[in-house]
């Protein structure tokens, strides 16, 4: 088992928004607008854990539609003290951070929390739940499941990169993050698994590529998703 600490520091690795869905749902119709251009834009999250009988219920805020988190505000939301303040004036376990981040998607949509939630100046809204049972957590590469309702678009010659289990279930990068590693930018997403000491660490059994759609991808996420993430904290949405 896990002691307390180590497991509510470890929910910052299920934090990222995204949706992933079964199949079946994928060609369903949102029902709610979409947003363009999302591809790159950066985005930040907090997860605000608590302690209840079934083990830690974190709920994630996202900056999306109200700001790209902006450098100097998100620093200072994310001293020791202020989040000490945020953790302290929630009654909370913990208040986790996530970010900064970046959408892999070109187009998003989704169903959002309508109260603005404040860390420091730098302003959310609730955006996904998550629920872990002490005796736990899911580490990289391994499933785990999310609350959300939306839906990511990737178009027409837009490049994916794409988990493959060796069991053949298939993933999609939906966010990356530098938190991990600073090499995980926009350019190198392609070739995070080549070379001699690539920063991007499969398990035996997996693998990594890169294609180009040559149609355009919908993931739809009607209330529930599976994610998984890889060593360096990249978020892939399961759609097989």
């Amino acid at each position: 088992m896990f002691k307390l600490n180590r497991l509510t520091v470890a929910v910052i690795a299920t934090m990222a928004v995204g949706f992933s869905a079964s199949p079946a749902a994928a060609a369903s119709a949102p029902t709610y607008p979409m947003v363009a251009h999302m591809y790159g834009l950066r985005y930040c999250e907090m997860a605000v854990a608590t302690l209840v009988p079934s083990g830690i219920h974190a709920i994630v805020y996202n900056t999306f539609g109200l700001n790209k988190c902006p450098a100097a505000e998100w620093a200072a939301a994310t001293t020791p003290a202020a989040l000490l303040t945020a953790k302290t004036s929630r009654s909370a376990l913990s208040v986790i951070v996530n970010g900064p981040r970046w959408w892999a998607f070109d187009e998003i949509g989704g169903v959002l929390g309508s109260t603005v939630e404040m860390f420091g100046a730098i302003g959310t809204r609730e955006a996904a739940v998550l629920d872990f049972s002490l005796t736990g957590l899911p580490a990289a590469f391994t499933e785990f499941p999310v609350k959300r309702t939306s839906t990511w678009i990737y178009h027409k010659n837009t490049y994916v990169r794409e988990l493959i289990s060796p069991n053949n279930h298939h993933y999609v990068l939906q966010s990356w993050t530098t938190m991990i590693s600073s090499k995980v930018v926009a350019s190198k997403l392609n070739t995070l698994a080549s070379g001699s000491k690539p920063p991007l660490t499969l398990p035996k059994g997996w693998k990594f590529k890169a294609r180009k759609l040559t149609k355009q991808l919908v993931i739809v996420a009607p209330g529930k998703m599976t994610l998984v993430q890889d060593n360096l904290k990249g978020v892939y949405s399961k759609i097989s």
